[in-house]
């Protein structure tokens, strides 16, 4: 590791050290070490130990006679990141959105896909199966059912996406009943046809991109008059108590939207999601991204317009359409559980 990405985890020991007047900035001290040291980076464990001891052999008064910054740098934080910390910094009872969800729901009556099993590794393990899946492949193949698609082994589309899931099988160590039911789930996932934003199913569209990144100003998030925009200041207010991950006009949010696709000239941003609910119904879905995710949907959605309006040309018939989110685990044959769609308004 950097040594800058360990100095702010020994706040705490120089707080202890020096008092509670100790600058806030201590890496021009640490970054002294390094150079003393001649070890430019080293294991976490190393740099922990390594500079807790400088920093003790210094004398008490030196990070005072450091000189004052009178600026402050640019800082890129992350969505995600920015949440985690809000919820940590304020004891993990912020509640970030308006409480709009009373869980008024009708529990289903049996767990779906129970061969899946709960957690992040399956999330991580399914998001990676739909990075990396041809769909142009399960899009030859949609004719079959979720039970026979990947049988014949004559097919090389075949057994190009099993090669997928074995290699992802491999790398979260996924067990093979769980495979088999996450083959299934992945099949009706594309080939459901979906009216409003993928007539012939996600597999069907006329090119898509997964893992799309972004870089966005801060400022440029909540300048416009728009509500979701303005939406962005009461999320964005959590998380300047702790100067640590505080930001400000000029900073920059990154992210990563999962998948872009098109149909026609319309463009659409999806998100995958594994989480685990009592209902998938569209109206429980909708309350449920209402409360947890709309601040995700008004950021992705300017970072993708943004993208559009770099990538296309002005004379573009191409337009933005909204958001998809899809709750993987949601999925059933014959239902429109799973999917939620939030089209974009006409401005």
């Amino acid at each position: 590791v950097e040594i800058s990405d360990v100095y702010r985890r020994l706040q705490h020991v120089l707080c202890k050290t020096y008092g509670q007047n100790i600058p806030k900035n201590m890496l021009p001290l640490c970054m002294a070490w390094q150079r003393e040291s001649g070890k430019p980076a080293m294991t976490m464990q190393e740099a922990w130990h390594h500079l807790k001891h400088f920093i003790s052999t210094q004398d008490k008064e030196t990070p005072n006679l450091l000189p004052k910054r009178h600026y402050r740098a640019q800082q890129t934080a992350s969505y995600s990141s920015l949440k985690h910390k809000t919820k940590a910094y304020h004891g993990g009872n912020v509640e970030l959105v308006p409480s709009a969800w009373h869980a008024q729901i009708t529990p289903t009556p049996e767990m779906r896909w129970p061969e899946l099993p709960k957690g992040r590794n399956t999330g991580l393990f399914l998001h990676a199966v739909f990075e990396r899946i041809r769909y142009d492949a399960v899009y030859r193949l949609r004719h079959h059912s979720a039970e026979n698609w990947l049988q014949d082994e004559n097919s090389e589309d075949v057994r190009e996406i099993k090669r997928v899931f074995e290699k992802c099988a491999r790398e979260y160590q996924f067990p093979e009943k769980a495979v088999i039911a996450a083959q299934q789930l992945v099949f009706l996932t594309l080939t459901t046809p979906q009216p409003k934003f993928a007539p012939k199913g996600l597999c069907g569209t006329d090119g898509h991109r997964a893992e799309v990144d972004f870089l966005v100003r801060y400022d440029d998030l909540t300048a416009s008059d728009d509500d979701a925009d303005h939406a962005l200041h009461a999320f964005f207010e959590h998380a300047i108590g702790d100067a640590e991950f505080a930001i400000h006009d000029g900073d920059f949010l990154t992210g990563s939207i999962d998948c872009c696709y098109r149909v026609g000239h319309t463009w659409y941003i999806l998100d995958w999601k594994s989480d685990c609910l009592d209902s998938y119904a569209p109206e429980a879905l909708k309350a449920y991204v209402d409360q947890h995710y709309d601040y995700q949907v008004a950021i992705y959605r300017h970072a993708f317009k943004r993208i559009m309006h770099t990538m296309l040309s002005e004379n573009s018939q191409d337009k933005f359409g909204g958001m998809v989110y899809v709750f993987i685990r949601g999925i059933l044959p014959g239902k429109n559980d799973g999917f939620v769609f939030l089209p974009e308004t006409e401005e």
